[in-house]
């Protein structure tokens, strides 16, 4: 028998941690970039606009190889500009964009890469609004910046020359609507043009006169803003406006040509040429839900004089077969085979194309109209009838039923799929034809080019086409079209939504899987059973996965739903990539397009929320009253005590199956999520997912606050030294001053020393001198003898005082100098003491800046308590009708006294004249033990039979509801259970 084996999601909760959670986290979104473009084999600055949770950018990330960042700036300075280099060799077209930032790779938006010269105009361009010349052949790059901002540009056409004029916004996700104007010469307007629908403004004209014309380009709403982007081309070569034929041939070759307008140009013959690789995606532009719809190819259309145009045309793998005019009237129906691509034309209001189709009894066709699929504002009408002819040639004609439009809307206000469009199949009763009337249901354009449908007549073909896009848990701000990149914190989890569009009846299962998964990421195959037309894919980050971001590649593959086993119905094919635009907003849905990859992205900090995947079958097979239990085991981490609720969602409100999710209660561990199929269960495929719910707290980014505060200690040391500088030069300005203060005294009281020695010099000079003019007079030997021992000791008193004076100056000498240099010691203390001061005073203003800064970042990073919510896994069940009637003869309720046993007697009713044996058994709750019983096996025509049920001494004494008696019965290669409820109550 088919184990049944269910998905036990490992939950490892961190409160601990102060890092953000995966359900609640900040998830970097880009709404916005300018320039959107640039030429092949130049460098440009690439400036991030707009977008939410913006922290720490790294970098640009390119869907594109030969796009590359120059520089890698430093992510904490948060910066907003990036230097690109477009090599030369990157095919023009649209490439994505992404930003990579702490909260990993955002959505992608438009990038386009050019061949024409490249030129960007600011606001502040505009002078004294004057207009800006217009140059041609050269791709301008602007923003309507403000309400009732119109961008005007002058152009200047001989009299009698064409020009055309192209304004893109939808293609560069701009929210801009674009008017296109020009006005002649004289102020008068020649030209209006604006989006309709996806397609925009895009004017031929012939100048009446000439002289300078204005272009003016502004919002339809007369919104504005930097997002409000617009690419604007002017040449002077027609380019082609359609191909012909419209389609891409897988098969076979063909032979191109473009039409132009005005309609009297001549047709050109075109080159086509695809544009990128399977792993390169390039896009021509904007390719709405409906176009994605079919298979499609960017090729680049090369015409006379090596003009070129990008364009998105559908493939088709079958004969092309053109529309033959006259076929008006029913005598000049166009027999077409019964396998074909048939492009056809409305080229007036009336326009009335008819078709016969030949076929046999039996014969089993698909016919199906594409125009909004192929791009075209048509909405096709089709009119079928069954022709017969008897044997006397009589004709008789029987209306079939057309069913008009096509109703499957995918993911309704996300990724809408409606279309007019017709698709249905026919089923023929008798040999003859199909005679088919396809007309418009409105009024032609009066741009032909824009009113070919395709006609597709074909064999039953069952087929698939799986789209898939990220969505972040839908919690807080955050919506199911929130454009967000696909995020995963180390161990957490993240969410790829699958949606499916199938054809011509294909009624097998869809199994997806990741063959090769980024390091570290595990992503579980999924199973999308038939009439499913969404999905959800879990990826699972382990906790110590690589920090980055990688391409993601899925393929999808036809199998059987229930075996699993390989239809080889569909050729394995790769998962379309769709891109969110917008969000919703009011009553205009969201807006989605063909996207270029998936990219995921693993982050460091820690994820609050570990699940493990563990091993599960993709579909789980019941039968109608079967009980089943999913347990969910979690293990807390340090400090984390609150609840963690459960929910189940996806199931079919009307199918009637109950799911109890019981909470996991404060400090409990597990929980287990118990499915009852009721009696009368819708048979058939249900899928539901698992969700888990949690308050935690949340820190939007402890390193900015590490950092903060680094910086803030860091200044802080700053002042601190510069408070120690001050204070040691103004105490060194102390000492210098004292110390010149003290030489000073001792300079003047040597110089006093000087002075009154010199002075004494002077008058023992003076005494010698009188003493040499006495000596000179006297004549008595006896006083002249007096007089010269008087004079000898004035004399040697006199060279005494001389030395003290020498000794005097010198000491004077040296004292001076030392007092200069103590002076110059103050000075420069002093000087210290300003530098110093000066250094302190400007580190403080710093301090300051930085403590605001920093109680800024600490509000910021307050733990908040915040909702997480994360799906755990998806369960996929098929519903069998349930074999036989189980009842229990005994009762819904039995007693059993602990020690003893009881024989439950049960009651089969088999359908019919069924006959097959069984096996009876018993269910338990999770965590009820001291049961026991021996399987019991009943005989293919046995209708009652008996099992012993036996509790032991370690029974748990209560009443246990949520027991079941059960019926195991082998019906072809599988095990169906059928339970009947039974409650056992233990005195």
């Amino acid at each position: 028998m088919r184990q049944l084996r269910w998905l036990t999601a490992l939950l490892v909760i961190f409160s601990g941690s102060a890092g953000p959670l995966f359900a609640q986290l900040p998830i970097t979104q880009l709404s916005s970039v300018f320039p959107p473009g640039a030429q092949a084999g130049t460098e440009t600055t690439v400036n991030i606009v707009g977008g939410t949770d913006l922290d720490e950018l790294s970098g640009v990330v390119f869907s594109h190889r030969g796009i590359t960042q120059l520089e890698r700036p430093d992510p904490t300075t948060n910066p907003r500009s990036f230097k690109v280099n477009v090599a030369k060799d990157v095919p023009a077209g649209y490439h994505g964009i992404r930003v990579e930032g702490r909260f990993g790779v955002s959505n992608s938006r438009m990038f386009r890469v050019e061949s024409q010269p490249v030129v960007t105009h600011e606001e502040k361009d505009w002078q004294n609004d004057q207009p800006l010349a217009l140059p041609v052949d050269t791709v301008v790059y602007s923003r309507c910046e403000g309400r009732a901002d119109i961008d005007e540009y002058q152009l200047t056409i001989p009299a009698g020359e064409w020009r055309e004029l192209q304004v893109d916004c939808l293609s560069i996700d701009s929210p801009m609507i674009p008017v296109l104007e020009v006005v002649n010469p004289h102020g008068r307007r020649v030209v209006y043009a604006r989006r309709i629908g996806d397609v925009e403004p895009r004017v031929r004209f012939q100048a009446d006169v000439a002289g300078d014309y204005r272009i003016r380009v502004y919002d339809f709403l007369f919104s504005g803003s930097s997002s409000h982007s617009y690419r604007l081309l002017a040449t002077n070569r027609l380019t082609p406006t359609a191909v012909e034929p419209p389609v891409m041939l897988t098969e076979g070759a063909t032979e191109y040509q473009g039409k132009t307008l005005p309609a009297d140009q001549p047709a050109v013959p075109l080159q086509v040429t695809p544009v990128g690789t399977n792993t390169q995606t390039v896009l021509a532009g904007f390719i709405n839900p409906r176009e994605i719809l079919v298979p499609r190819q960017t090729a680049q259309l090369t015409g006379p004089g090596e003009m070129t145009v990008i364009r998105s045309l559908p493939t088709t793998d079958k004969p092309v077969v053109s529309e033959q005019e006259p076929n008006n009237e029913l005598q000049e129906k166009q027999e077409i085979p019964n396998n074909c691509d048939v492009i056809g034309y409305f080229n007036a209001i009336d326009e009335i194309d008819r078709y016969r189709i030949p076929v046999q009894k039996g014969d089993v066709l698909w016919l199906q109209l594409f125009a909004q699929r192929d791009g075209q504002l048509l909405d096709p009408l089709a009119i079928l009838e069954h022709v017969t002819v008897d044997a006397n040639g009589k004709e008789t004609r029987k209306a079939v039923n057309v069913p008009d439009d096509i109703a499957t809307n995918l993911v309704p206000n996300v990724f809408d799929t409606l279309t007019d469009d017709i698709d249905f199949r026919v089923a023929a009763p008798e040999a003859g034809w199909y005679d088919l009337t396809v007309r418009n249901r409105y009024a032609v354009q009066d741009d032909e080019t824009n009113s070919h449908y395709r006609l597709r007549v074909s064999p039953p073909e069952p087929g698939f086409r799986v789209f898939a896009y990220a969505q972040p848990p839908v919690a807080g701000k955050l919506a199911v079209d929130t454009p967000a990149g696909c995020v995963a914190r180390r161990g957490g989890t993240a969410l790829i939504k699958l949606a499916v569009s199938t054809t011509h009846g294909y009624n097998q299962g869809i199994l997806v899987e990741a063959p090769h998964p980024p390091p570290g990421v595990q992503i579980p195959s999924v199973l999308i059973p038939p009439g499913t037309t969404t999905s959800n894919l879990v990826l699972y980050a382990s906790a110590d996965a690589p920090v980055g971001f990688a391409e993601l590649q899925l393929i999808a593959k036809s199998v059987d739903p229930e075996t699993l086993a390989e239809t080889g119905l569909v050729t394995e094919q790769s998962i379309v990539p769709v891109e969110l635009v917008e969000s919703s907003q009011g009553n205009n849905p969201a807006v989605s397009r063909q996207g270029h990859q998936l990219v995921t992205s693993v982050i460091e900090p820690p994820a609050g929320v570990y699940y493990q995947p563990q091993e599960s079958p993709l579909v789980q097979v019941v039968t109608q009253s079967q009980q089943v239990w999913a347990p969910l085991t979690i293990q807390r981490g340090e400090g984390f005590t609150d609840k963690v609720t459960l929910k189940a969602e996806g199931l079919d409100n009307n199918a009637k199956i109950t799911v109890e999710t019981p909470e996991i209660a404060k400090e409990a561990t597990q929980s287990n999520v118990r499915f009852q199929f009721k009696s009368d269960t819708k048979e058939g495929w249900h899928t539901c997912d698992l969700l888990s719910e949690a308050t935690v707290q949340f820190v939007r980014n402890p390193p900015a606050l590490q950092r903060a505060a680094a910086e803030f200690n860091r200044l802080t040391e700053l002042v601190k030294t510069a408070q120690a500088k001050v204070k040691t030069a103004e105490e060194s300005v102390k000492t210098a001053e004292a110390d010149l203060k003290k030489q000073q005294a001792a300079l003047d009281q040597q110089k006093e020393s000087l002075k009154s020695s010199t002075t004494a010099v002077a008058e023992l000079k003076k005494v010698i001198a009188d003493l040499d003019q006495k000596l000179t007079s006297e004549m008595e030997e006896a006083a002249k003898a007096e007089l010269q021992k008087t004079k000898d000791a004035k004399q040697k008193e006199l060279s005494a005082a001389e030395a003290e004076v020498t000794k005097l100056t010198a000491a004077v000498q040296e004292l001076d100098a030392t007092v200069k240099s103590l002076t110059a010691r103050v000075a420069e203390t002093k000087k210290n003491v300003e530098t110093a001061t000066a250094e302190l005073k400007a580190a403080q203003p710093k301090v300051d800046a930085a403590k605001k800064t920093l109680d800024k970042v600490k509000n910021e990073q307050k733990p908040a308590a915040l909702k997480q919510i994360d799906y755990c896994g998806r369960l996929v069940f098929l519903v069998k009708k349930a074999p036989l009637k189980l009842t229990s003869k005994s009762g819904a309720e039995i007693s059993l006294k602990k020690g003893e046993s009881l024989e439950v007697e049960v009651e089969l009713a088999r359908e019919g004249d069924a006959k097959f044996p069984a096996e009876l058994t018993f269910t338990l709750p999770p965590g009820l033990s001291g049961l026991s019983w021996a399987p019991v096996s009943i005989g293919p025509e046995d209708k009652t039979a008996s099992i012993r049920l036996m509790a032991g001494a370690d029974a748990p004494s209560g009443k246990h509801t949520l027991c079941t008696v059960r019926a195991l019965c082998q019906q072809g290669e599988q095990t169906l259970a059928v339970d009947a409820p039974l409650t056992i109550t233990i005195p």
